[in-house]
């Protein structure tokens, strides 16, 4: 049981990490393509 409920966790961490990841990634990624514009315009 305790084993099971710290897989659990486990993975529910995991998904948390990468959602933070894929957050950042998506943010800078758009901090650039502004940039881009600005120096565009």
């Amino acid at each position: 049981m305790t084993f099971r409920y710290g897989k659990q966790r486990q993975t529910l961490a995991n998904r948390c990490k990468s959602l933070h990841y894929n957050a950042a990634i998506s943010i800078s990624f758009g901090y650039i393509f502004s940039i881009f514009n600005r120096n565009k315009v």
